[in-house]
């Protein structure tokens, strides 16, 4: 068991050139833990790992941060993934990759205003994988995707904002299922399915 760990501290008030981490892994039951508070630059965060029964969390408290992107890579089979950005400004990004089965992806964004652009996305590729992400804010334009190949898998994706969401699910396989909830107005949404035995719930309202 190997445990990374970083965490960065930044100025609120000071604008810095920029604030990076990475971490990458190899082999099984390993933790990556990355912390971000603060800041008034860009931010970037990378997880790469390659096992099975890993586990990799990324939290970005940015307090008002422009330009914050974040990433984690995961191939093996029984892996976890959770990414966390707060309090963002302008363009925020966040994207989780997995190769193998029975994996878990986590994604939140919230507390945002006078933003511009936010996007999370989850890849996964194999069966029984499980994917998640909210995006909760005050104005902006919100996108969120899931592209899930393989059999037995769940996606489900929350969006809250006044206006601007963007929702899509993309599952390739049988025996899939979907759910999305969007509260707001200016709803876009569209769920892909091909496969046997698949269903999809949509939930919008005002």
């Amino acid at each position: 068991l190997n445990v990374a760990t970083v965490e960065q501290v930044a100025s609120p008030t000071v604008s810095e050139t920029s604030n990076e981490a990475y971490v990458n892994q190899q082999g099984d039951r390993n933790e990556a833990i990355l912390k971000l508070d603060g800041g008034r630059g860009p931010a970037l965060m990378l997880a790469n790992q390659e096992g099975n029964d890993n586990s990799a969390f990324q939290t970005m408290n940015l307090m008002g941060t422009p330009n914050a992107e974040m990433k984690i890579t995961q191939i093996g089979d029984n892996n976890h993934a959770e990414q966390e950005q707060h309090d963002g400004r302008q363009r925020q990004r966040a994207w989780i990759t997995q190769e193998g089965n029975e994996n878990h992806a986590e994604q939140i964004q919230d507390n945002f205003g006078l933003s511009q652009y936010f996007h999370t996305e989850i890849i996964q590729k194999g069966d029984g994988n499980r994917a998640y992400q909210t995006q909760d804010g005050d104005n902006g334009v919100i996108d969120a995707l899931i592209d899930q190949e393989g059999d037995g898998n769940f996606a489900s994706q929350t969006q809250s904002l006044d206006a601007g969401h963007d929702s899509n699910i993309w599952q390739t396989g049988d025996d899939n299922h979907a759910v999305v909830d969007q509260f707001g107005s200016d709803h876009l949404n569209n769920v892909w399915q091909t496969g046997d035995g698949n269903s999809a719930v949509v939930n919008q309202s005002n």
